[in-house]
């Protein structure tokens, strides 16, 4: 999709994919995105603030993935509950496990049935008409059961990026998972992106990790 943006540039000419060794110690991760409702779980006992959820009553809003919250933010949700943010390594890793899967799910190309993603229902440039995945912008957590990895995490590829707790020299923070309104290439477990760790993003969520003996 973005090669009529760049000219014409070959693949290899802005392809996120580098190949490096990587060793994670031993770590569980969260099935799915944080919902909304249980980040309101967490503001109603602990009496956090700074954060503004979607109003109650609308259809299935709980079950959305939490979105527009900052690093600091979404790290205090994970140390209530006793766990952390994932490293990008533990991300991508849970990702695509000990083969290097190119997609989370396997070798298979994306479609409507596997992850939320800019197809027919999306008004971005690079949206994709050949795919429907059922949502014009976030769906409820684990709506993909398709698009599970083999070990069952759901959501690792579109619905909404997530936060790491990787830092890069510039002060920024490294997001891994492509969002609903980004094209199929972002849905890659290689690709990655940073951003500004103070800021809530609309489309970047989070779920949680923990080390494991």
């Amino acid at each position: 999709y973005i090669a009529p943006h760049r000219r014409g540039l070959p693949r290899d000419s802005y392809q996120d994919e580098v190949r490096l060794p990587v060793q994670v110690a031993p770590f569980a991760m969260d099935r799915r995105e944080v919902p909304v409702g249980d980040f309101r779980a967490f503001i109603r006992a602990t009496g956090f603030r700074g954060v503004t959820l979607p109003k109650r009553g609308a259809r299935g809003v709980e079950k959305l993935p939490v979105t527009g919250v900052t690093l600091a933010q979404a790290m205090a949700y994970c140390a209530w509950r006793g766990a952390r943010l994932p490293t990008a390594h533990e991300w991508e890793f849970a990702a695509r496990g000990t083969e290097g899967r190119r997609w989370v799910w396997g070798s298979a190309e994306p479609d409507g049935r596997k992850a939320n993603f800019c197809d027919k229902r999306c008004a971005k440039a690079w949206a994709n008409p050949d795919h429907d995945d059922g949502h014009a912008g976030l769906a409820p957590v684990g709506s993909y059961p398709a698009g599970a990895t083999p070990d069952g995490l759901l959501d690792m590829a579109g619905n909404a990026r997530e936060w790491t707790s990787t830092l890069i020299p510039d002060g920024r923070c490294l997001v891994k998972g492509g969002g609903h309104d980004n094209a199929i290439d972002d849905l890659l477990p290689a690709d990655v992106r940073a951003n500004q760790w103070d800021r809530g993003i609309p489309d970047i969520g989070f779920r949680c990790a923990a080390a494991l003996p």
